[in-house]
């Protein structure tokens, strides 16, 4: 019986020294001694409204060349202006916020191209009778309003959003501590997170 209580006993003192050992080489470097905090990386919001000036400027730029007559560059700045605004979502961690404005976007092309297509399909006189598509002009007006609302909207909120995100990042964490209960003589890892 004598053997098993020093077995146990070492068992114990090789925990308590793993566990001692483990918190200690998580907290180097930080002030709290006991705890380690791991969280996300802040995103500068600046930065993230940076990119999504500029990704919405180059596509206006280059739609405004493709209106001048160099051509190549219309379908150019209408594929950028559908990405462009989003970068500074994912620069700033909000991939799902990038792709609901590529989204919204995508669908004011769509409509803009069903316009066109609609009015070249009158124009050319598919339906038996030419007409020169005036109605459609009013859809394809929409479906430019709606790409350029959308990349408005991304100028306006991507630096409440990333600040927001970086508010979300710092509540969340996650914590290891060590833990000895001196009326039962156990020793144990704490583990906190929040959120």
């Amino acid at each position: 019986m004598g053997k098993k209580i020093r077995a146990h006993k070492g068992m114990t003192f090789g925990l308590v020294l793993a566990v001692l050992l483990f918190s200690t080489t998580l907290s180097w470097g930080h002030d709290d001694s006991t705890q380690q905090s791991l969280s996300v990386k802040e995103k500068n919001p600046k930065t993230a409204f940076l990119l999504t000036l500029v990704g919405t400027a180059v596509p206006l730029a280059a739609l405004a060349a493709g209106a001048a007559g160099a051509e190549d560059f219309g379908g150019i700045g209408l594929a950028g202006l559908l990405v462009g605004p989003s970068l500074g979502y994912f620069y700033g961690g909000l991939a799902w916020r990038g792709l609901l404005g590529i989204g919204i976007r995508g669908i004011g092309v769509g409509i803009m191209w069903a316009a066109v297509w609609g009015a070249w399909k009158e124009a050319w006189g598919w339906d038996g009778d030419r007409a020169n598509g005036e109605e459609w002009v009013g859809v394809a007006l929409a479906g430019v309003g709606i790409m350029l609302g959308s990349a408005l909207w991304d100028l306006a909120d991507v630096k409440g959003a990333v600040n927001r995100r970086n508010l979300r990042a710092r509540e969340r964490t996650l914590a290891f501590a060590p833990l000895f209960n001196p009326r039962t003589k156990t020793v144990g890892i704490t583990v906190r997170l929040s959120f």
